[in-house]
């Protein structure tokens, strides 16, 4: 998640102001070994809104990812993900719904009278704005087919009280970073920074409250952020809590997730 998290994050804050003309993002990804989508589903979900297929160039170990329509897959052979996502601060949430077929690993897309709505509301491109419900409130998702519906619920989560850095601090771009939010039970927490002079990350149980994110090494990177040796820099440190949970359905496979995001901007300097 922190690579999709990546993107997104330069595309707001560098991306969009210097390609202002830009409607597509080409991104070769590493697909071989154990950074196959065959072994890394919801890695997969993530990336799959803006990747039509991914290799590790130059490899044996090539592989194609493909998407076909779902006109041709059974429902007892897909594998779903439901997936509620927040930014503390914003009245809204996004709902976002991704399909494979269990068998081939290959991206299913919804076609004809296939289609996914969250509380009434269609997904028309596999995502939708909703307005956020008051924590413990449920959003019902239904995979609507010709044959039957597939319901799952994912319960909205509490947005996450980040305590330290502040808005506006300015971090030392290789030394660590102590990262810290009110406490919360039963989730996970990935923490990041992220600039384009630095990033690093770190995960950690939500109950913890704290966690260290290791000091970034401008020197050591390969493909790194484009100005690592020449801060400062404007950046964002965020925390990712996640709540995920598996659901029984006529699907092959099914998982909710419940995501909510605080992001805070700093400062970064030699």
């Amino acid at each position: 998640m922190f690579a999709v998290t990546s993107i997104e994050a330069w595309w707001n804050q560098v991306g969009a102001k210097r390609y202002p003309d830009a409607r597509e993002i080409l991104i070769m990804a590493d697909a071989g070994g154990s950074n196959s989508y065959r072994l890394n589903h919801t890695a997969v979900v993530a990336f799959a809104v803006c990747l039509a297929g991914c290799s590790h160039l130059g490899s044996s170990d090539t592989e194609i990812l493909r998407i076909v329509p779902s006109t041709g897959v059974k429902t007892s052979d897909l594998k779903g993900t439901f997936k509620l996502a927040g930014v503390t601060g914003e009245a809204k949430l996004s709902a976002q719904a991704l399909f494979s077929n269990a068998a081939t690993g290959d991206l299913v897309d919804l076609v004809g009278d296939d289609a996914v709505y969250c509380d009434g509301a269609r997904l028309a491109t596999s995502a939708i704005d909703l307005p956020r419900k008051p924590s413990g409130q449920g959003y019902r998702f239904e995979l609507r087919r010709a044959s039957e519906t597939v319901v799952a619920t994912i319960v909205a989560i509490d947005e996450v009280e980040m305590l330290a850095p502040a808005a506006s601090t300015t971090l030392h771009q290789t030394s660590p970073l102590t990262v810290t939010w009110k406490p919360i039970t039963g989730t996970k927490i990935d923490a990041q920074l992220f600039a384009n002079c630095a990033m690093s990350s770190a995960k950690a149980d939500a109950e913890l409250g704290s966690i260290l994110l290791p000091a970034f090494k401008p020197e050591g990177v390969k493909g790194g952020p484009q100005n690592a040796s020449n801060p400062p820099c404007d950046g964002t440190v965020s925390l990712v809590r996640t709540q995920t949970a598996v659901v029984t359905t006529t699907l092959a496979a099914m998982e909710t997730v419940a995501e909510e995001t605080h992001r805070v901007p700093v400062k970064v300097i030699p």
